[in-house]
């Protein structure tokens, strides 16, 4: 009888062992999940600074383009107002010539 109570405490230390290199392997698995945890909200906070950096230059390009096409429409109005001008005088001119002639 004595023998089976020994072979009994032998599986229960052997049993014992594993829970402890489970549990061991547990906590460990544990740090590592909340390692990556942390890791993934640092990347999150960097993507959402990222997106907000994104997001300034794109809205200062668009305001850049804005202010460059009005601009562009000013220079073009300035352009038709001096060919108008230019035309005239030239018209002015030819007239001015045929009437000394």
């Amino acid at each position: 009888m004595s023998d089976k109570l020994d072979l009994i405490l032998q599986k229960l230390t052997q049993m014992d062992s594993r829970i402890s290199a489970i549990e061991t392997g547990q906590k460990q698995i544990q740090q590592q999940l909340i390692q990556t945890n942390e890791i993934v909200k640092a990347i999150q906070e960097r993507q959402e600074e990222a997106d907000a950096k994104l997001d300034a230059l794109t809205n200062d390009i668009h305001d850049r383009f804005d202010k460059t096409d009005r601009t562009l429409r000013f220079l073009e109005s300035d352009f038709d107002v001096m060919y108008k001008k230019i035309s005239e005088h030239e018209r002015e001119i030819s007239r001015l010539k045929r009437l000394g002639q």
